[in-house]
């Protein structure tokens, strides 16, 4: 979200700001960017090490594959969720945007020809 505090950081190089300079701030904007995307690219590959770990215990290994997912700490979060979704309507909209069935503006779903709306009970008054 766009503030007052850093519209007024911005400065049009044309009037306010040399060439050189612009080019110097656009350089320090760069190696940050690259930056943050090593960082997040970091973080990124961490999370799949650990979401593909498998699982220590045989009875949520059986109980994983029974219900038809992975039997690492990715696929027990997931069963987590799912059935927590029943109760909490967020749970069952993150689920639904991760699978790619829903985009994060979207509110409904078709089920089996029946449109279910995703939210809580403010927002069917």
């Amino acid at each position: 979200m766009v503030t007052e505090k850093s519209r007024a950081n911005l400065k049009p190089f044309t009037t306010e700001q040399s060439r050189e300079q612009a080019k110097i701030n656009g350089r320090k904007g760069g190696k940050a960017s690259g930056i943050a995307r090593t960082e997040k690219k970091s973080l990124r590959q961490l999370a799949e090490i650990c979401l593909g770990a498998k699982l220590t215990k045989p009875e949520l290994e059986a109980r994983l594959k029974e219900a038809g997912l992975p039997p690492t700490y990715g696929g027990q979060m997931l069963f987590n969720a799912i059935q927590k979704a029943g109760v909490n309507p967020q749970m069952l909209r993150t689920i639904l945007e991760l699978t790619g069935d829903i985009n994060q503006a979207q509110n409904n779903v078709t089920v089996n020809a029946v449109p279910i709306i995703i939210g809580g009970e403010d927002d069917l008054k």
